[in-house]
């Protein structure tokens, strides 16, 4: 069997891909339906994708610790029960959404959003919300009984699937939307079909997963009943001790989690609303949506969701280590996390700064770098955010889920109100996006540091960030010296590969020569016992 920290490896690269696969599938789309139609595909799948994010991530996530707790203990029947429970709220709950999210369309497409043409894309959609609700509830039941790979890979699966199937259907909705158009001698018609498509996609796709849950369900059950039949340790206690733990106890919590992904929310509505207030028509907000959510948003959120996933669960080690008292070991255990989070984020968070134009050209094209701005204005982003996910697991750890509460309201205020202060109304203004995220970050990183700092009389150590900054910074001079004078002869494939190289080239040379690395981590790189011979 998989040892835990392999099978934990393996997970966090799956859901990595996942995110990948997710955050990407605009590109291919966009190359099927245009801007507009991926802007209003984009407009309702953000509310898809905030209550997918909140059943999987979240409830699904303590679901799991509470079953697994209770399989731990042997407590099979108890596990058993919370899982019933569960599935019938859930089941009840996604119903509910289902309904709702059908019947209010126009309004949530009108009002929410601000882009009415996402109505029908809504309604196609509505059942997906009630297949995600119930296979979150399977995904728990999987992940509380130790199974979290094969969890991993009908995620992946899933996601893969609705991209083959968006594909796929919007490119035959959108030939109907052509002809449509072509009678009503209207041309908008290709891009609502084609983001119609996309939606039946997301449906089709999350019902196909919930059947393939429920199949690895049944094999489960199996073996679980020969469990039951052994059980003497369960204590069959009654479901509003569950409803505590999954709904009540939880709240801080669901808050905590939510904030942040509810700032994608915001952006497309601050951004709608100002362009909305000087007429501008749907087909131009709803492709100035896709064109950022397309191509800016995937490199801006990819990295930061990357970090989130390596960085999860450490909290349990802080945790225990400071029911031993441990305090130091704390301390000394942060700095190793700082130090090594911020070699590999430092130079990630620079690169992405120096060659946004490129980048985006590569996958999007000339129409997304219109939006290169907001990715270099929000690059450093990547590295706050990371760093207030290396701190949030401190706090987590010393159970100061208030404290966090605080620190994510601040920082999604302050989203808000550089989205506000920034974009004029009737303003593209991409930059102003990408500052809202560089800015919120900021404030979220200096609180955290601050909270920990009191919480464990911690000093932060300096060099860890500043030696990989600079040296990311000597390597994002040549970047852009190659952006710069051979960008446009060389194109942004060849820039990449060039400027890419050069960059980290440099970035390990500075870092060998501030000292910034470890002999074992030198000998790690290639070449690096003949420097080690050099140096030592």
């Amino acid at each position: 069997m998989m040892d835990l920290k392999k099978q934990k490896r393996s997970v966090n690269f799956m859901l990595t891909v996942t995110y990948v696969v997710v955050l990407f599938r605009f590109i291919p789309i966009h190359f099927a339906i245009g801007d507009a139609g991926v802007g209003i595909f984009a407009a309702a799948y953000l509310l898809f994708f905030l209550y997918d994010y909140f059943t999987r991530e979240i409830f699904s996530g303590n679901l799991a610790k509470l079953m697994n707790g209770r399989v731990k203990r042997e407590q099979y029947q108890d596990a058993e029960q919370a899982f019933d429970f569960a599935m019938f709220l859930s089941l009840v709950a996604g119903i509910v959404v289902t309904i709702v999210v059908f019947l209010a369309a126009t309004a949530l497409a009108g009002k929410l959003l601000g882009i009415s043409q996402a109505e029908k894309v809504l309604r196609y959609m509505a059942p997906a919300f009630c297949f995600a609700t119930v296979s979150a509830s399977f995904s728990a039941y999987l992940k509380g009984m130790g199974e979290h790979i094969n969890d991993s890979i009908v995620r992946l699966g899933t996601e893969l699937l609705v991209t083959l199937l968006c594909i796929v259907l919007s490119g035959l909705m959108y030939r109907k939307g052509e002809a449509v158009g072509a009678l009503l001698k209207q041309d908008a018609f290709a891009g609502i079909y084609g983001a119609q498509g996309c939606a039946l996609a997301v449906s089709i796709a999350t019902f196909l997963c919930m059947l393939i849950y429920f199949f690895l369900y049944l094999q489960m059950k199996v073996s679980m009943k020969r469990r039951l039949i052994k059980d003497t340790q369960s204590r069959y206690e009654p479901d509003a001790v569950y409803a505590q733990y999954l709904y009540i106890s939880s709240a801080v919590y669901y808050l905590n989690s939510m904030l942040l992904p509810l700032c994608l929310l915001l952006e497309e509505r601050v951004l709608v609303s100002k362009l909305k207030s000087v007429a501008a028509s749907e087909r131009i907000i709803a492709g100035t949506w896709g064109v950022y959510a397309g191509a800016a948003l995937p490199f801006l959120l990819l990295p930061a969701a990357a970090a989130c996933i390596q960085v999860r669960g450490t909290w349990n080690g802080y945790k225990r280590a400071i029911a031993r008292d441990e305090r130091k070991f704390v301390r000394d255990t942060i700095q190793t996390k700082m130090r090594h989070f911020c070699l590999l984020y430092s130079p990630i968070a620079v690169f992405v700064l120096v060659f946004a134009s490129p980048l985006i050209g590569f996958f999007y094209g000339e129409q997304g770098e219109l939006c290169a701005g907001a990715l270099s204005v929000g690059a450093l982003s990547i590295l706050l955010l990371g760093v207030s996910f290396v701190l949030m697991q401190v706090l987590l750890g010393l159970e100061k889920q208030f404290y966090i509460l605080a620190i994510h309201a601040a920082g999604f205020v302050t989203h808000l109100i550089v989205l506000e202060v920034s974009i004029k109304p009737g303003e593209v203004n991409y930059t102003g996006l990408g500052a809202a995220y560089l800015i919120a970050s900021g404030v979220m990183a200096a609180a955290y540091g601050f909270v920990v700092s009191m919480q464990l009389n911690y000093r932060h150590n300096v060099l860890n960030i500043a030696k990989p900054l600079v040296s990311a910074a000597g390597g994002g001079l040549v970047g852009f010296i190659v952006v710069k004078l051979a960008g446009a002869s060389l194109g942004n494939l060849l820039t990449l590969i060039i400027g890419g190289v050069l960059f980290f080239i440099v970035y390990l040379v500075l870092m060998i020569f501030l000292r910034g690395l470890t002999r074992k981590e030198i000998s790690q790189i290639p070449g690096g016992e003949f420097i080690m011979r050099m140096l030592y």
